[in-house]
């Protein structure tokens, strides 16, 4: 008999267990308690931008998505707690992803969300002289065409073309937007000759005051050279300068540069040119530009699969 009324306590216990289950279980979607997740989104130069887009995703459904504001942040209340995924987008930058830890009720999270890659293949940008997004046309004709020459050397059909006449403005120039200190940068390049009289240069200007200042990368038939220009001259030598590295018109080239503090590298075809330290700019614009050296002449160049890292 003893044994009989033990048992049915037991009994109720768990039949009362079932009907009202604890809440102690942060992964149960019935949990009143919700999380909470919120952070800055940040771009090159870790500043916040403004306007990213971002999702919450749980099993490939949107649950939630909203904006950052001015100051870069953005947050999501009330969730149910779950394991969920973040994606974010923003012009220019490339999107990103990330698989969340657990979001548990109670719980505030944060999570800052780092935008690092810049990409312009330029196949999303309409033909004509309209600039593509996030550059600056400051001098010369620049215009997206065609161009399907060696697809295995760069994304087709579209490129980014700068054109100089000679004697019209000191040289063709288009910025990224955006400032930027420390940084890689690499490009595809072709000089069309087809579409040029004479012969002329390309590359980078690093590190841009304004369109008058700025390092400049160059390379044309003669070298490759890092040269410091002031108020449109060059000044004095090359800080650096290799004449193995040439240009050979209707080639496409991959040029690099990496700056960091003072420290410049630069490439081509992914081979190290030179190295040098130098400081007279510390930060500025990265920029595409085209000169045209002959008299009564002029150049253009075809730019592509234009790449800026942090």
């Amino acid at each position: 008999m003893r044994k009989f009324l033990t048992f049915i306590p037991i009994l109720l216990l768990s039949t009362l267990s079932c009907l009202n289950p604890g809440r102690d279980n942060p992964n149960d979607p019935n949990n009143p308690d919700k999380a909470y997740l919120g952070g800055t989104v940040y771009g090159i130069d870790y500043h916040p931008i403004d306007g990213a887009a971002i999702k919450l995703i749980q099993d490939d459904d949107i649950v939630e998505e909203t904006q950052s504001d001015g100051d870069g942040w953005y947050e999501f209340t009330g969730v149910d707690p779950g394991f969920y995924k973040l994606v974010a987008d923003v012009e220019l930058y490339t999107p990103l992803e990330y698989e969340m830890d657990l979001l548990a009720g109670t719980k505030d999270d944060s999570f800052d969300l780092y935008f690092q890659e810049i990409f312009f293949d330029f196949e999303n940008d309409p033909l004509g002289p309209t600039p593509p997004r996030g550059f600056l046309k400051k001098s010369g004709q620049w215009d997206i065409i065609q161009d399907n020459t060696n697809p295995g050397m760069h994304s087709t059909p579209n490129v980014f073309r700068g054109r100089n006449v000679h004697g019209a403005e000191p040289i063709a120039l288009a910025f990224f937007k955006e400032p930027i200190k420390d940084f890689w940068v690499d490009a595809m390049l072709k000089y069309d000759m087809t579409s040029s009289v004479g012969l002329g240069a390309a590359g980078f200007v690093l590190r841009a005051q304004d369109e008058h200042n700025f390092y400049l990368l160059l390379l044309d038939v003669d070298a490759l050279g890092l040269w410091v220009v002031m108020n449109d001259t060059f000044h004095h030598e090359p800080l650096a300068l290799d004449t193995l590295a040439t240009l050979v018109p209707d080639t496409w080239y991959c040029m690099a540069a990496d700056l960091h503090d003072d420290e410049i590298h630069v490439y081509i075809n992914e081979n190290e040119v030179f190295a040098l330290q130098d400081n007279t700019f510390q930060q500025g614009f990265v920029g595409l530009f085209v000169k045209s050296w002959q008299p009564g002449g002029h150049s253009a160049v075809h730019f592509d699969d234009v790449g800026i890292w942090p």
